[in-house]
């Protein structure tokens, strides 16, 4: 599929994207990655929207690592 150009904002600055995602799609995962950093503001008033950010970025890739790990697990007793 051939990639994309979008425009799109998240907590109000505007992100250029490349992707082969469709607009809907990754309109939808903005939308969700501001939620879930304006929850993590809501919840600790002294966190700061870089900190929100970078707890959700890590916390992302800990999901997809054990999301992956869990996958291999899976394959290998198929074998």
């Amino acid at each position: 599929m051939k990639k994309q150009k979008y425009e799109i904002q998240v907590l109000g600055m505007p992100l250029n994207i490349q992707t082969t995602e469709s607009e809907e799609t990754l309109k939808k995962n903005a939308k969700c990655v501001e939620e879930a950093i304006n929850d993590l503001i809501y919840k600790n008033a002294r966190i700061t929207k870089g900190q929100a950010m970078l707890f959700l970025a890590l916390d992302y890739l800990s999901e997809n690592n054990r999301l992956k790990e869990r996958i291999a697990e899976l394959e290998a007793k198929q074998k």
